[in-house]
């Protein structure tokens, strides 16, 4: 479930280049490893339909050419053993899974995600996810974009008071208006 209603982006769009080698292991050697983009403090299966993460590709990325792995559903599991202080205390100094800490609960089934250039993945960033090894030539090239649903005035004046840290002070100057619109500073 992704966005529902009117929306504004996070932060600046991240671009990511996974060069050939070694990243967070490989599916066919069984040894990849994963990570969630922190621990939110807030439940985010309330913001479930509120928060989506975006990555938009600019090459093809094949099987074992450094493509996204995840683990579908287990944003779930995450959020609800993170009200465990000692997992989520723990998880706060590395947070790294793998198929070897036998999560109760979590079917350890990582899932390649390949694209075409130009493709899109949406994909909720509190899923265990991570770049796989880059067993090929080509290097894995994507932009990473962060949106959530525009909340109430209080929200929405909140957002704005931390804009700054969140967005390069020389790109809002620049923006136009419909591009501050896009990230809620209008």
């Amino acid at each position: 479930h992704m966005i529902d209603g009117s929306f504004r982006l996070t932060a600046e769009p991240l671009p990511v280049v996974t060069f050939p080698g070694k990243v967070c292991g490989c599916l066919k050697d069984g040894n990849w490893r994963g990570h969630t983009d922190g621990l939110s403090r807030v439940p985010f299966l309330e913001n479930e339909g509120k928060t989506a993460c975006i990555w938009l590709t600019f090459a093809d990325i094949e099987s074992s050419g450094g493509a996204t792995t995840l683990i579908p559903g287990s944003h779930c599991l995450i959020e609800k053993m993170a009200v465990d202080p000692e997992f989520r205390a723990t998880k706060e100094k590395n947070n790294t899974y793998t198929a070897e800490d036998n999560l109760d609960g979590l079917n350890w089934n990582p899932k390649e995600v390949t694209l075409k250039a130009g493709g899109v993945f949406f994909f909720n960033d509190q899923a265990i996810h991570s770049a796989s090894d880059n067993l090929l030539q080509q290097p894995r090239l994507i932009c990473a974009y962060g949106f959530t649903q525009k909340g109430n005035q209080e929200e929405e004046l909140s957002a704005r008071r931390t804009i700054h840290g969140r967005f390069n002070s020389d790109h809002l100057e620049m923006m136009d208006d419909q591009m501050k619109q896009l990230i809620g500073l209008v």
